[in-house]
């Protein structure tokens, strides 16, 4: 990230800078692409790279009913909750299972060792590998699938993608059946490729999934009946 440009600062004449731009040149230069690597990298990308984040985002904008966030905030609508409110819920349904694994996996990712010993290692603790595995896609996440293929159109199936995919096949080997690269891995691998911070990671999920969470709680609230059982939940 640019860190000789703060968030906010001021011009000479008092008007908020966002990384050092001002906000009326933004709206006439900048899409909110734009604007989101502005902020979460800390500069402007490229075409490619507005295009593969383009891409990460549509991947996971919405994955039916069934995810806790969007049950979440389902539920929360259709009790008579306003949009934000429903919305505040599924966010706050989203964990280290849904959602909000891509920072782990960006530093698993990133690790200076091999993929082969990084998984003996965490096989041999019991651990949990970020990034890899699904309850409804046991052997191909199809979103990840589509998502890579994108990536090597766009020149952005490197090196940290290759280690991702070296670590799925060590998984599978060692476990003796597919363990599949998952799409929070997949978004992982590819927003280290972009140069997006980890700390950021989280936020690439949230706001891919955030027109789902809305379209969802819209519908909930418009079928005018509540819901009271959950709908079963999936690690998605």
């Amino acid at each position: 990230m640019n860190t000789q440009q703060p968030i906010n600062s001021r011009s000479p004449d008092g008007e908020l800078l966002v990384r050092g731009e001002r906000i009326p040149v933004l709206i006439a230069s900048a899409s909110f692409l734009d604007a989101v690597f502005l902020l979460l990298r800390g500069d402007r990308p490229n075409d490619r790279e507005r295009a593969m984040l383009d891409a990460m985002l549509v991947a996971v904008c919405d994955h039916g009913e069934e995810p806790p966030s969007t049950a979440a905030a389902r539920t929360s609508a259709s009790t008579g909750n306003g949009l934000h409110t429903a919305i505040a819920a599924g966010l706050l349904a989203m964990g280290p299972k849904h959602g909000c694994a891509v920072a782990a996996a960006m530093e698993l990712i990133a690790r200076s060792e091999s993929p082969e010993v990084i998984v003996r290692e965490a096989i041999a603790a019991g651990q949990r590998l970020s990034g890899f595995g699904h309850k409804v896609y046991v052997a191909q996440d199809p979103r990840t699938i589509a998502l890579l293929a994108r990536a090597k159109e766009l020149g952005y199936h490197g090196e940290y993608v290759a280690r991702a995919l070296a670590m799925e096949r060590a998984l599978t080997a060692a476990k003796g059946k597919g363990v599949p690269f998952n799409i929070d891995g997949c978004l992982a691998a590819l927003a280290l490729e972009l140069r997006i911070p980890p700390a950021a990671g989280n936020a690439l999920f949230i706001l891919g999934r955030l027109p789902g969470l809305a379209a969802h709680a819209i519908e909930a609230a418009q079928q005018k009946s509540y819901i009271r059982t959950a709908t079963s939940m999936v690690t998605l």
